[in-house]
């Protein structure tokens, strides 16, 4: 609420956004019953809320184990005639099934399937994969396949989500066969297995060679090489403590010709540094630069982290010198700013849409300098002219700067007739919740 008051003082206009922002942070904060009296103070005195709102504090129940608190604002939405969305019946099946309460979910996904008749929701990969996740689960995997071949026959799509939950399901059942056989199934559905993927089944195999083998077949039956699944393989060996194999893996790694991707040698140093194995990683270091792989920042702050763990603090101050001296930071920060001023000299209008993906960006890296200083150029250029717009971005980096301990933002005082019924569309919503 600190950080709320601070705003009010700052004299931002608290908008849908900051509520919602507000309504999320004590659900995530574990105090659930604060963010719902919080919605109803906030109520009272005029401000606005919408779906979105009450999504979060249903969320908040859900997270709680409490869906009875979640049924209860289920209702009160229906009192203040605020309409259900596709999220909000995904949320609640959620908290059922982790209930372990698979016919309350189920009966709740049908409830969704009758509005969508009536035109109010649709029904979507997202929400069957859900219902599918449910049944996997709880270990009721006829359940689950009876579910993907009803969105089957309708004309949707199984997404990687859906597999991952079936290979998922298989695992912990001990039916490893019938897990291989999903992912096969991924890539002839031209769908790449991820990280979890292959994690889920290096855990299902709970061997080495097993796992290996998958691999090998998987790049047989025509799995792209330049695929994730190698380096899954090498993490998850890492995290096994099984140092010998991990070594097997990276020499097949070389051989197969990734000896310039970063992924991998980054994948190497991290696994080697928390073991501890830092002659090792040193030679592995030297290696990635003998060989033209320039390493990152992501390659240098796992060193420095790796050497402290060890003692080895000097090395680790020398990398940081390193660091500062060639100025290595992130690619993303370095990519965005390369295009913001490739516009500029192509003499492309930056639009107050451009300055809130980058300031978006920049907040989600923690730059919060740059983020202010994107700011700061919106209102010399007149952009804050736009008040909607501006609000939202002008109270969503007030958020991340005041949580992260910054509070010198100068105060804009937005216009007091700010038309309240300005609705953030979902890209400002998901932007600013994310």
């Amino acid at each position: 609420m600190l950080v709320y008051d601070q705003i009010i003082r700052m004299g931002t206009v608290p908008d849908v956004v900051t509520c919602t922002i507000m309504v999320n942070a004590y659900c995530k904060g574990g105090r659930v019953s604060r963010a719902l009296e919080f919605l109803k103070e906030i109520e009272c005195l005029g401000f606005e809320t919408n779906g979105v709102t009450y999504n979060c504090l249903i969320d908040g129940y859900v997270g709680a184990r409490d869906v009875e608190g979640a049924e209860r604002v289920l209702r009160l939405m229906s009192e203040k005639g605020i309409s259900r969305n596709v999220v909000t019946y995904t949320i609640l099946i959620k908290g059922y099934y982790k209930q372990g309460k698979m016919e309350e979910a189920e009966k709740m996904f049908r409830e969704m399937e009758e509005e969508e008749k009536e035109g109010l929701v649709v029904v979507d990969e997202h929400a069957y994969g859900v219902l599918v996740d449910g049944y996997c689960q709880a270990g009721k995997m006829d359940g689950a396949i009876r579910v993907q071949n009803e969105m089957l026959e309708i004309g949707l799509k199984i997404n990687i989500f859906i597999y991952n939950s079936l290979i998922n399901g298989y695992c912990k059942l001990g039916q490893v066969c019938e897990a291989e056989g999903v992912l096969m199934r991924m890539v002839e559905w031209n769908l790449k297995p991820n990280s979890y993927s292959y994690n889920t089944l290096l855990d299902g195999y709970g061997a080495f060679d097993g796992a290996l083998r998958l691999w090998h077949l998987m790049l047989n039956r025509g799995a792209d090489q330049n695929n994730i699944g190698y380096f899954t393989l090498l993490d998850g060996l890492f995290k096994m403590g099984d140092f010998d194999r991990a070594f097997v893996v990276w020499k097949d790694i070389l051989v197969q010709g990734f000896t310039k991707s970063r992924v991998a040698y980054n994948t190497m140093i991290n696994g080697l540094c928390k073991l501890g194995k830092l002659v090792e990683v040193e030679e592995i270091f030297d290696r990635m630069k003998e060989l033209g792989c320039l390493p990152d920042g992501i390659t240098y702050r796992t060193l420095v982290d790796g050497y402290c763990k060890v003692g080895r603090v000097e090395e680790a101050l020398k990398l940081k010198e390193t660091m500062e001296r060639e100025a290595i930071v992130s690619s993303i920060e370095i990519e965005a700013l390369k295009l913001k001023d490739r516009m500029e000299e192509e003499g492309v209008a930056l639009s107050i849409i451009t300055y809130s993906a980058l300031i978006n960006g920049f907040c989600k890296l923690g730059d919060m300098e740059e983020s202010t200083k994107l700011l700061d150029q919106i209102i010399k250029a007149g952009m804050h002219t736009d008040m909607k717009k501006f609000s939202k971005l002008h109270n969503m980096t007030q958020m991340r700067c005041l949580s992260s301990g910054i509070v010198s933002l100068e105060p804009v005082i937005l216009d007091d007739c700010l038309d309240a019924k300005g609705m953030p569309d979902n890209y400002y919503m998901s932007e600013a919740m994310s």
